[in-house]
């Protein structure tokens, strides 16, 4: 009876003393080990996992699992960094029970690889630091017309005559111009010649009216259109220049002239390479054979060239990128750059019209690369214009 009874006490003493042996390693949080071998451990960091799926919207936001509650989580402690960059996306961030969500102030880059960045101040109820997962999302990996990745441009011109030094033009049915502002009135400075065509104005998606480009001899700085006194109340607007390819009788061409935006006391210049806040366009059509199911035109005058080319391109990101356009009776010539190097011409003639048509596929380094497609002007034998259809940027 004395012996068993000594068993019995040594026991209970050796199971208080792996008890506290495992308090003070674990701080207050015991890792049992039980007889098979397996631990439960009580105190693990949190972890936050990226669960959109690849292919997103360059315009989505990216949501974030936690494994748990944190707090801490700001915009400035939850990033989205791309992939083998040091910049983070500036986003806005809200947390709802264990899921944040990322809303990236501007478009991201299409093709291009993210990864989650969560600094030492994101804790849990524990104060444990939370730990982003390898997890990455890749944006969608075609750029289409209407995609907001995408930057149009018509035909730009220089001269000293322009405020600023330039102003862009078009003669392409259904081209369009707009400016996003905040203010109460809004004008437009422009060029009248004497191949000068109509346009269409509107505010808001309400129309203004037709502006018409037309004069005797030209008229440099002209003021083409402005809102009506009182008729904006105070906020956002948007105004659009919409090009109707047509001019009366006396014009030799309809030919749409842009020079700057007026909003208020602030003059937003057109033509410039960058820093424009107003965003042209192409015209657009509907194609069944093209990726997104419709292609952006464009046309130039080779005579008309005074200070570039219209474009179309994007910056992307991935290991390589191919470039369909469009053929038609009416299509040109087009050169395709890639980082500013010219890397196809292609020649769009054929007698009937197909979209997705490969001008060129070739291989891009790490980060983002500018591509772009010139329309040239040039009118290949037997065509009747020189018309250029986007279809797509596709990036592998």
């Amino acid at each position: 009876m004395q012996r068993s009874k000594m068993v019995g006490t040594g026991a209970r003493v050796a199971v208080a003393g792996l008890a506290a042996a495992a308090l003070v390693a674990g701080a207050g949080a015991p890792a049992w080990a039980w007889g098979t071998g397996r631990q439960l451990v009580g105190d693990a960091a949190p972890t936050a996992r990226i669960t959109t799926a690849n292919g997103m919207a360059i315009t989505g936001a990216v949501s974030v699992a936690f494994s748990e509650a944190v707090t801490g989580v700001t915009p400035s402690s939850l990033r989205l960094f791309p992939v083998g960059g040091s910049n983070p996306v500036p986003s806005r961030v809200s947390v709802k029970g264990t899921v944040a969500t990322l809303r990236p102030a501007s478009p991201l880059v299409p093709g291009m690889t993210y990864r989650l960045s969560v600094t030492s101040t994101v804790r849990d109820g524990r104060d444990n630091i939370a730990v982003a997962s390898t997890r990455t999302v890749r944006t969608s990996r075609y750029v289409v017309p209407g995609s907001k990745a995408l930057v149009q441009r018509w035909d730009p011109d220089s001269t000293s005559n322009a405020y600023g030094g330039t102003y862009g033009k078009s003669a392409t049915p259904m081209d369009s111009t707009s400016l996003s502002f905040t203010g109460t009135s809004v004008a437009l400075d422009g060029v009248r010649s004497t191949s000068g065509g109509y346009a269409h104005v509107y505010l808001d998606n309400v129309f203004q009216g037709t502006v018409d480009f037309y004069a005797p001899s030209t008229q440099w700085r002209a003021r083409v259109w402005s809102s009506r006194p009182g008729s904006m109340w105070p906020g956002r607007h948007t105004v659009k220049l919409v090009v109707v390819g047509a001019h009366r009788a006396a014009s030799r061409g309809s030919w749409v002239y842009v020079d700057r935006w007026v909003t208020g006391v602030w003059a937003t210049q057109e033509g410039t390479a960058a820093g424009s806040a107003a965003r042209d366009a192409w015209s657009q059509m509907v194609a069944t054979d093209a990726t997104g199911g419709a292609a952006a035109a464009e046309s130039a005058n080779a005579r008309y060239l005074a200070g570039g080319l219209p474009s179309v391109g994007a910056l992307v990101a991935g290991t390589g990128v191919t470039v369909k356009l469009c053929k038609g009776p009416t299509s040109g010539g087009a050169d395709v750059y890639v980082d500013g190097v010219k890397k196809a011409t292609a020649t769009l003639y054929q007698s009937y019209t197909r979209c997705g048509v490969t001008a060129y596929s070739g291989p891009l380094g790490p980060g983002a690369h500018a591509v772009q497609v010139l329309v040239t002007g040039a009118v290949p034998a037997g065509s009747k214009g020189s018309r250029v259809g986007f279809d797509s940027f596709v990036l592998r």
